[in-house]
């Protein structure tokens, strides 16, 4: 009985938290990021973590991947979202050939690994991939409610 309600307290949670997670503000960690200005966007993904979320366009969470490219052929992973609890992230791959979109694999997966959100299990995770004829060389994964999840385990076991 005491589990059920530790996974209804996370689960309502995380559900309250995605849906009025909005921010506008900036951290301290957005100025140590690399600039993309000089850079050839590749691929760009922008999912809503649970598209059947009826609520104002304007007011949803959303989570966006970028993958760019310099002259160098580096690879810069950019991860955003407006989810308050989450810092725009990104990660560099050093790589010696030009990709293409068609290099770029971005898919998106619940915390539970399904490929379809429901109104209990939303978009959280994307699974990058990075090919190049026909060969992966990076995959890595970015969470995009980790903090959320962090703070409920805390909480659990600050109460426990």
């Amino acid at each position: 009985m005491k589990r059920s309600h530790v996974i209804f307290l996370f689960i309502t949670l995380l559900a309250v938290l995605l849906l009025s997670g909005c921010s506008s503000g900036s951290s301290d960690a957005a100025s140590s990021l690399v600039s993309t200005d000089k850079m050839q966007l590749i691929d760009s993904q922008t999912v809503y973590p649970n598209p059947q979320d009826t609520a104002n366009k304007e007011d949803r969470v959303y989570y966006t991947v970028e993958v760019y490219q310099d002259k160098d052929n580096t690879i810069l992973v950019q991860a955003d979202s407006n989810f308050k609890l989450f810092e725009k992230t990104q990660y560099t791959v050093d790589f010696d050939q030009a990709l293409t979109k068609a290099d770029v694999s971005i898919r998106w997966t619940t915390l539970m690994g399904s490929t379809e959100a429901t109104q209990d299990d939303e978009l959280a995770i994307a699974d990058i991939s990075l090919s190049y004829g026909g060969t992966v060389f990076s995959e890595k994964k970015i969470n995009f409610v980790t903090k959320a999840i962090d703070i409920v385990v805390d909480s659990i076991e600050k109460n426990t």
